[in-house]
């Protein structure tokens, strides 16, 4: 089964590349991106980037090189082989460590605190300064060395034979920047409202409010968003594995509600539950339901999603259906359904949408004679064209949010 966790681009300033897993291009990286097993970083001259895992953060400083060698539900373990690197460690659920490897040396915590690795300009010594709480720093033949806080040890061999002991050493920009972004995170209202290991919590302090629903408990609103705006609207599809097509927002505040928690529509308006605040969340590429042919889930096998909407927090299920007849799911999202005929053939239901949703485009199949494309919402049916069967055209427009629009279906498809 995928990790229930995965990394976040949640900074990025400057010239910063990446590399994803299994492909030899170098692209330009974005927020808001998730990072899997085997993703590679590099940081350009007068660059920085900050990484979210769980409740542990990492931040690169410039002429940075960096990979993330696993990350699964217990063990985050990255690789660092040049430039200088921030681990603050928030919060630890048992069981679980990080660990930076270096050319000499794999610091492994498992407690929370914070600490500055510094690779030095030939490879061939790394330092490791404890700001904040304790650690283990591993070598070769078994080699191992207990570092304390208020301590800075530089290590010239991999067997940790040759070292020395240094005070900490004054913050520079570096340093400063760190604290600044550690405090967005310590200082945040929305801490209160959501479990610590919820990535991307800080982001909604600026972009919204908190309020309370009777229904739902804490409720998160948007307030920098059109009046007609919907979830999952700006962004895009991008493959990632182990997951599948996977949703990357482009609002700053976009990955948390897009990846966690679900979408309410309160008092004429879109609002974010996040749900119990003392259960460990578990991310989801997208939580949203698919319409379509062929066999869609969260994960689709071709083409890319062209049609979704966000799941309601009492919606259990996604659609996997090629007949819209099929009207569980449906239903389970807030939609009604109410039998009615098209061209004189009974072949599926007409549905009136929750609040915010309207022209819901949808593939049905007409079981006595063709494949139809109807509009469903607002009123009957109504046939807009015979279509191909379900998967004879992967890109075919099967469903559309309110205001998608057909030009929706080439970015769908679009990776990043």
């Amino acid at each position: 089964d995928p990790p229930s966790r995965v990394a976040r681009l949640s900074y990025v300033t400057g010239d910063v590349s990446m590399q994803p897993a299994g492909i030899e291009e170098w692209s330009e990286a974005h927020l808001n991106r998730p990072l899997i097993t085997g993703d590679s970083l590099y940081t350009d001259r007068a660059s920085r980037v900050e990484l979210e895992v769980g409740a542990a953060t990492l931040r690169l400083d410039e002429r940075t090189t960096f990979r993330l060698l696993n990350l699964d539900d217990s063990a985050a373990q990255v690789e660092l082989t040049g430039g200088t690197l921030n681990l603050t460690v928030r919060h630890v659920f048992e069981g679980q460590t990080y660990e930076v490897d270096t050319p000499t040396l794999a610091l492994v915590i498992d407690q929370p605190g914070q600490y500055r690795i510094d690779i030095a300009p030939k490879g061939d010594s790394t330092m490791v300064s404890v700001i904040d709480g304790d650690g283990e720093v591993y070598g070769r033949d078994n080699a191992s060395f207990q570092i304390r806080q208020g301590e800075s040890y530089r290590f010239y061999d991999s067997q940790l034979k040759d070292y020395e002991v240094l005070d900490l050493p004054r913050q520079d920009d570096f340093d400063q920047w760190c604290s600044e972004r550690a405090d967005r995170y310590e200082r945040s209202p929305s801490r209160r409202y959501v479990s610590e290991d919820t990535i991307g919590y800080a982001d909604l302090d600026d972009y919204g409010s908190w309020s309370s629903a009777a229904t739902y408990g804490s409720i998160w609103y948007p307030s920098r968003v059109e009046a007609d705006w919907t979830p999952y609207r700006n962004g895009h599809w991008s493959w990632i594995d182990p997951w599948g097509w996977t949703w990357v927002d482009d609002a700053p505040w976009g990955f948390a509600p897009s990846h966690y928690g679900r979408w309410a529509y309160v008092e004429s308006r879109w609002g974010w539950v996040p749900g119990p605040r003392n259960v460990r969340p578990i991310y989801a590429p997208a939580l949203v339901a698919f319409v379509g042919g062929g066999g869609f889930s969260v994960s689709v096998s071709s083409g890319g999603p062209v049609g979704w909407f966000p799941l309601g927090p009492l919606t259990t299920s996604a659609i996997s259906t090629d007949a819209v007849s099929q009207t569980t799911e449906l239903a389970l999202a807030g939609f009604t359904a109410t039998n009615s005929e098209i061209a004189g053939d009974l072949f599926h239901n007409e549905f009136t949408g929750p609040a915010g949703f309207y022209g819901l485009k949808v593939l049905a199949r007409n079981n006595n004679t063709a494949n139809q494309a109807v509009i469903l919402g607002g009123g009957v049916g109504t046939t807009i064209g015979t279509v191909p069967e379900p998967g004879t055209l992967s890109l075919f427009g099967v469903a559309l949010l309110a205001g998608l629009g057909l030009s929706r279906r080439s970015r769908a498809a679009r990776q990043g």
